[in-house]
């Protein structure tokens, strides 16, 4: 039910049915691919400008001339590509925004095709609002009007309508032009998709991207030579109202104290956070923090506020942090709790106020030490969820490194270093610092380095490589290499690279262990 006439998206209902969610993840790979290949090409392209443009100071040609103009063009799909396949980078602020009156503003647009086209317009509920970024919307209304009356080059009509049903904003374009070919629709929205003889396809592209960002389901049905019809839906609810809830059944004493206040409607205060806050529960029921154990915390928060109690407070949010991090409970979860628990306060303390004599002075006073204690709680909650989660991050690190030099010791002298995968600077230089410290605690005199499995090296990392092959000379220790592959060999022809006489090559490492006689 509307509230005011002021609506909201709701993204998490966009993808309730199965086909619309494989179509919008295919537009967004293919956007995603898109934006990468285009960023890749510009680049060059970019430069080559540059070029041409210090060839045309030297001299004039119109050959010069055209080629400007044909990478200027170039540019400009590409710019587009970039624009709708990425159109987060854009920091167009997010408005309320009535879509019924930017059609009809969209409409005056067109004015030059209303002598050919009828248009039926029944656009109702103006006073509806969705939340999005204007521009990026009106834009891709624009493409879709444009689309409908390009697809009716003689005469033809086009309706439009708006009207709200079931908490859903709907929105029909309908033209009874050219129509779009069955076994196509599928690829509407595509990158350079179109069929239209000059297209090029960025435009429909832009309207589903937009779209979809802004939460809604788009859906099109079209028939050729009967026409198209686009159907937009945005799921809507009410904007929650941020008002002060009035609690009549409050006891109230004279001359009591906030705590005393908050002490004497315990049970109420309960009861209001229980309501308010069932929802979250949904989400912890596999945890350790139940229902009873949040209200035990709420009390302890709330009394350590009244004692002014920094330093207590800042360690229980700390603990708290580190304890939600460790149950692997989203943050947000915790944050939605507290925001509850915060109005829940303000509303018992707006209605203590109500019923004694205190000062501007005196209120803004407590107002600006409540809040800072709150403030001071979160942020500290924030940072030790934070810094655990950092440290488990941390860890989880050091074991994936760990892992990627495993040093396998054969015998109290001598060890294997199997080396599996890409082989890159990174972990060249992990090997390194491994390698060495492993020799040089352990006393080694052997270390067998099996290179089988290793995927690829560039030039750089094999030059690196056996330059620590030939330090570990330096700390008394010999090097075996093992299953060095034709690609490798190769690099190191180029390079140029040679072995001291501390060094030997075989050509498995079966053939090594056989020789050394462990297996």
């Amino acid at each position: 039910m509307l509230k005011n006439g002021i609506v909201e998206l709701l993204p998490e209902q966009l993808h309730n049915i199965g086909e619309d969610k494989a179509r919008n993840d295919r537009l967004i790979s293919i956007g995603q691919v898109s934006a990468g290949i285009a960023h890749e090409v510009r680049n060059p392209l970019t430069s080559v400008k540059g070029f041409l443009q210090l060839l045309q100071e030297e001299k004039e040609s119109p050959y010069l001339n055209i080629a400007m103009d044909e990478l200027e063009r170039a540019l400009s799909t590409l710019n587009n590509l970039l624009q709708v396949s990425k159109p987060d980078l854009e920091a167009e602020p997010y408005k309320y925004i009535s879509i019924g009156t930017e059609l009809d503003s969209i409409l005056s647009l067109f004015q030059e095709h209303m002598y050919r086209v009828s248009l039926v317009k029944s656009i109702s509920d103006y006073q509806v609002k969705i939340y999005g970024q204007k521009n990026s919307l009106k834009k891709a209304f624009f493409n879709l009007l444009k689309n409908a009356f390009e697809a009716m080059p003689s005469q033809g009509e086009l309706r439009i309508s708006q009207f709200v049903k079931n908490e859903t904003i709907h929105i029909m374009i309908q033209d009874n032009g050219t129509g779009i070919p069955k076994e196509k629709l599928d690829l509407l929205g595509t990158p350079f998709f179109t069929t239209k003889e000059n297209g090029t396809g960025m435009g429909l592209t832009q309207v589903f991207t937009t779209l979809h960002k802004h939460g809604a389901k788009v859906n099109v049905t079209s028939e050729e030579g009967i026409g198209t019809t686009f159907t937009i839906l945005f799921p809507i609810k009410n904007v929650k109202e941020v008002k002060i809830e009035k609690m009549n059944q409050l006891q109230t004493k004279e001359d009591q104290s906030f705590k005393e206040f908050l002490y004497d409607n315990q049970e109420t205060f309960d009861r209001i956070l229980h309501d308010r806050t069932k929802n979250v529960f949904l989400h912890l029921k596999k945890s350790s923090f139940q229902e009873q154990s949040m209200f035990e915390i709420a009390k302890r928060i709330i009394s350590l506020i009244d004692q002014d109690a920094e330093h207590e407070l800042i360690e229980l949010a700390k603990q708290q942090g580190a304890l939600w991090a460790k149950n692997e409970l989203a943050s947000m979860i915790k944050l939605e709790w507290f925001q509850e628990l915060r109005s829940i306060y303000w509303d018992f303390m707006y209605h203590y106020f109500q019923n004694i004599s205190i000062s501007i002075e005196e209120f803004f006073t407590f107002e600006k030490k409540t809040n800072h204690y709150v403030d001071s709680y979160l942020n500290n909650f924030i940072v030790s969820y934070t810094d655990y989660n950092n440290k488990i991050l941390q860890s989880q690190r050091e074991v994936i490194e760990e892992l990627s030099v495993p040093i396998i010791p054969l015998t109290d002298k001598i060890a294997i270093l199997p080396i599996v995968g890409t082989m890159d600077t990174y972990r060249a230089k992990r090997l390194q610092e491994k390698a060495l410290s492993h020799i040089e605690k352990e006393r080694l005199k052997k270390m067998i380095i099996d290179l089988s499995g290793v995927a690829y090296m560039d030039t750089a990392v094999v030059s690196h490589l056996f330059k620590i092959v030939e330090g570990f000379a330096l700390l008394g220790c010999d090097a075996v290499i093992t299953g060095i592959r034709s690609e490798v060999a190769n690099t190191m022809i180029e390079l140029g690279v040679t072995f001291s006489n501390r060094i030997e090559t075989k050509a498995d490492l079966k053939q090594t262990l056989e020789e050394l006689k462990i297996i």
